[in-house]
């Protein structure tokens, strides 16, 4: 009989989600039923536009908004369920005094908590793979105390991004997947206690979709730049386009392409205005998944200004495709990007720096294929998606195996 669970994601699907597609996708190959189901829809400007948003968005189940009629049969449940309800309310003073939100702001969680309760029943789902342990998290812990369900969570950030009470979340999930050994060395810092049931499970890329061109550019002619990212000043773009400037100053012929969409756009393109630099850079704004590769097939190196990267995805795509990359010391780039060999390592918010490593790779061209070659190797090896999805799979089973075990009489 298959294992049936409940992937819980926030806002689903959003531009950023690719990976967790990648992960649902791994999670059926590996011989799961899982259905979907997230917080809410995604405001309209948040929307992905990858091809994977049209095939989940008829498939998804949102907890929130409520309808009249899980007003009342949360009432009910209320009403007949008067421990449960104190068990609920334990665990939001419990979050409270572990640092997270206010108990009431974590109350107000128990209508779209009842709603998934409803949901997963339907579905014969006992079982909650939660993407991400803030809000979401809270929502399917309070689930499990209303109906004995388990869950577990994955760790794609710093601990401290998540809204508190981490110790509290992490202590009630059956499994934590931090998704870098960075962050697993967090929770061993942290919270040493959670450390056996912590197993690092790093998002990755379908390497059956992202593989080199037939065709690879020439290295003669204008030599060409890209970045993909959400446009938000935690990315760099600001570096990266004072970093172009730098290079057009010493002649060099170079075009920049930054692909993603974000507040920041106003931003950015008014310090291209600024600096003059319009004729060699441009926002392409949020692009599908062919899109992106499109762009990348054109390109003869990536670059990414992060200020901070958890993982970065988007580096092992590139990488995927052939591409040598610059990416700023963050604690995820540097998991990924091997200084000197798959790219190069610059300090973050330094234009000057991103200036000099693109110009070396531009006057270097046997450089270039060294380290694209070497990049390619490392992600077929070590960032399949498909392996991060066979670790997961493996800890539910094992998990829901150990629920249903007997208990010993002595």
């Amino acid at each position: 009989m298959k294992t049936t669970i409940a992937f819980f994601m926030p806002e689903f699907p959003g531009h950023s989600h690719t990976w967790l597609w990648r992960e649902i996708c791994g999670l059926r190959e590996c011989g799961l039923t899982v259905h979907l189901a997230s917080t809410r829809p995604p405001k309209p400007h948040d929307k992905a536009k990858h091809a994977f948003a049209t095939a989940a968005d008829c498939k998804v189940f949102y907890t929130w908004p409520p309808k009249p009629l899980n007003l009342l049969s949360f009432a009910a449940w209320s009403v007949s369920n008067p421990r449960r309800v104190a068990n609920c309310i334990s665990y939001a003073r419990a979050l409270k005094r572990d640092g997270g939100k206010s108990i009431h702001h974590n109350l107000a969680l128990m209508l779209p908590a009842w709603r998934l309760v409803c949901w997963c029943r339907k579905h014969g789902i006992r079982h909650i793979h939660v993407a991400t342990p803030a809000n979401s998290i809270i929502i399917a812990q309070l689930a499990c105390i209303m109906a004995d369900f388990s869950c577990d969570t994955t760790i794609n950030a710093k601990l401290e991004w998540w809204g508190g009470a981490m110790h509290e979340k992490l202590s009630r999930c059956s499994s934590v997947f931090p998704v870098a050994e960075w962050m697993r060395d967090q929770i061993a810092h942290k919270y040493p206690d959670i450390l056996s049931r912590t197993v690092v499970a790093r998002h990755g890329v379908d390497i059956e979709t992202w593989y080199p061109p037939t065709h690879l550019p020439d290295d003669d002619g204008l030599f060409q730049i890209t970045s993909v990212g959400r446009l938000h000043p935690a990315k760099g773009h600001d570096d990266l386009l004072r970093a172009l400037r730098i290079l057009l100053d010493r002649g060099r012929d170079v075009q920049l392409h930054i692909v993603g969409g974000g507040s920041d756009y106003d931003r950015l393109s008014q310090l291209i205005q600024e600096l003059d630099i319009a004729d060699h850079a441009d926002l392409t704004g949020p692009l599908h998944e062919s899109g992106v590769r499109a762009i990348l097939e054109t390109s003869n190196i990536f670059v990414l200004a992060s200020h901070a990267e958890a993982l970065g995805v988007v580096f092992m795509e590139a990488m995927a495709m052939k591409l040598p990359v610059i990416a700023t010391r963050t604690d995820g780039a540097q998991e990924i990007v091997e200084n000197g060999v798959t790219g190069i390592l610059v300090n973050i918010k330094n234009p000057d720096e991103i200036a000099n490593a693109i110009e070396s790779l531009l006057d270097d061209p046997e450089q270039r294929s060294s380290m694209a070659t070497n990049g390619l190797k490392r992600v077929r090896e070590q960032f399949d998606s498909r392996v991060g999805a066979q670790i997961v799979a493996r800890q539910i089973v094992l998990s829901l195996e150990a629920r249903d075990e007997p208990l010993e009489v002595h």
